[in-house]
């Protein structure tokens, strides 16, 4: 998970220069981000760099997404909270727009560019699989599951209840 100023889930400040490293030296097991902080990182950026991981790794990568959650790396960064999860729906937008189409323009709440064409595409067709991770609110499970994306969830931080609610969520989206 990506974390930065603080210890809490672990001191990555960027999952790609670790997978990258990962990549060069494993072959078979996938490669995955736990989550990129969409808020936080560009998202061409994080277009191109996923696409490297997948390039390095012949299509090995898993690229899962957050929105955030601690306030001090929001102040650090200039981004206001109640921004999050618009920055981060359209990040992943720009993200599956830049790997999947040859020319790319984007005119969003947050970022306006191109056309542009983005280097290297993924391994993977269409594109990589998208994990979103969701923690708390309703509105984010079900997001995740109307969008076809997976879920990247986690549970230790509540009761088992409380748990399958919130995968209930989900579950109950998708169909």
């Amino acid at each position: 998970m990506e974390h930065h100023f603080l210890r809490h889930g672990g001191v990555i400040p960027s999952n790609f220069v670790l997978l990258a490293a990962l990549a060069v030296q494993t072959h078979k097991i996938r490669l995955g981000t736990g989550a990129v902080i969409l808020p936080f990182n560009d998202p061409v950026r994080v277009a191109e760099q996923g696409a490297m991981v997948d390039c390095l790794s012949n299509g090995r990568l898993e690229l899962g997404v957050g929105r955030g959650v601690q306030k001090l790396e929001f102040d650090a960064f200039g981004v206001p909270m109640d921004e999050a999860r618009a920055r981060l729906e359209e990040g992943v937008e720009i993200v599956k727009k830049c790997w999947t189409q040859e020319e790319v323009e984007y005119q969003g709440r947050f970022r306006r560019f191109g056309p542009i064409r983005v280097y290297p595409k993924p391994v993977q067709k269409p594109h990589p699989p998208i994990w979103v991770a969701c923690f708390l609110t309703r509105e984010s499970f079900e997001w995740t599951a109307e969008h076809g994306y997976n879920l990247l969830y986690v549970a230790y931080h509540v009761d088992p209840e409380v748990a399958r609610e919130r995968i209930g969520w989900y579950v109950r989206a998708l169909e």
